[in-house]
Order: C-alpha cells, then sequence, then structure tokens
C-alpha cells in the first residue's frame, strides 16, 4: 500500500503486512497517508521530536461500498461525496 509523507516526495510501498518505515523530519508537524484502491484513504498527524521516533498506530481504512451504505442510511449522504456534499 503506499504510504507517504503529505505534500513531499517521501513516499514508500508497505510489505505485506501493512507495515512501513518511513523517514521523518525531526521537530515537525507531519502527516502520513496511507491509500489502498477499494478503501478510503486513512491519514495519520504527528508531532516528531529531535530524538527517535517510532509508532505503531494503524490506519482504519473502510472498504468504500461499506462508507457508501453507512453514508447513505444513516447520514442520508452520498459517498463519495460530489461538491460541497448535502
Amino acid at each position: 500500500m503506499p504510504t507517504c509523507e503529505l505534500d513531499t516526495d517521501n513516499c514508500l510501498t508497505s510489505d505485506s503486512s501493512g507495515g512501513a518505515v518511513l523517514d521523518l523530519p525531526a521537530d515537525r508537524e507531519v502527516a502520513i497517508s496511507a491509500v489502498k484502491e477499494g478503501y478510503t484513504p486513512g491519514i495519520i498527524a504527528y508531532v516528531t521530536t529531535d530524538e527517535a521516533f517510532a509508532s505503531e498506530q494503524g490506519v482504519s481504512q473502510l472498504p468504500e461500498q461499506e462508507l457508501t451504505v453507512i453514508m447513505e442510511k444513516h447520514l442520508g449522504s452520498e459517498f463519495p461525496w460530489q461538491g460541497g456534499g448535502r
């Protein structure tokens, strides 16, 4: 699964279990995206320090078809959103 630091070219592909080790800049707020075809995109935000930074936090991603049902049934909204929503 492609895993990237947002707004940069700092990307890699995760291993078969979804794990990834991405080098991140020190002392910054960063956001990481994970995108898998057929699933909603996942984004996680971190604040790194000047010391070694590690996180085992995962990204929750729903199948797009499942999210479509949830949005329409419970929120009366379409997914993916078209324009500004309803």
